[in-house]
């Protein structure tokens, strides 16, 4: 068994002139959003450096939600990746494709932190039924019934958990 712990960034300054996107940071509501999810996530996953993968995005927002994450999971620096196609977009063949190149079959559970359109996009289309939009600093972990990530292919996840933190406030 595997899973895919999908999570959009925390809530980010406002877009303006004098700041490019990419280096947008956390406001605070996006800080204490990001904490209240990845603690319930805590709950729910047993996440070690043994057996979890983190990949980013290259963007601060991204990297932020990802440090708050090793933080509270406990996660060494180590673990976590920066996957540039991650700020842009990509399609969900190449997040297969990507998965199955770089991501060791030791580890089964892996934790993309990115940005939505393409984040809400590509797991709906690895689940085998869902729709849905993911808000700042929510998380949608899909579970696949697989030994190896050679075998990741899209419509074949079962949603494991999603949280929002609209619902958990």
């Amino acid at each position: 068994m595997k899973n895919i712990l999908f999570v959009r960034h925390g809530k980010a300054e406002s877009s303006s002139w004098d700041i490019d996107d990419f280096d947008r940071t956390l406001t605070e509501q996006g800080k204490y959003d990001t904490e209240l999810i990845v603690k319930e996530v805590l709950n729910r996953l047993s996440l070690d450096d043994r057996n979890c993968s983190l990949v980013v995005s290259d963007a601060k927002r991204t990297r932020q939600s990802a440090e708050i994450y090793e933080h509270i999971l406990g996660l060494p620096g180590s673990v976590c990746n920066v996957w540039r196609n991650l700020y842009g977009d990509y399609t969900t063949e190449e997040f297969i494709e990507y998965v199955a190149e770089k991501v060791p079959n030791q580890c089964d559970n892996l934790i993309i932190v990115g940005h939505n359109p393409t984040l809400s996009d590509v797991v709906n289309q690895l689940a085998k039924e869902l729709d849905c939009w993911m808000s700042t600093s929510s998380c949608v972990c899909l579970s696949f019934d697989m030994t190896s990530w050679n075998e990741l292919e899209a419509r074949s996840a079962e949603l494991y958990f999603s949280l929002f933190p609209s619902e958990m406030r």
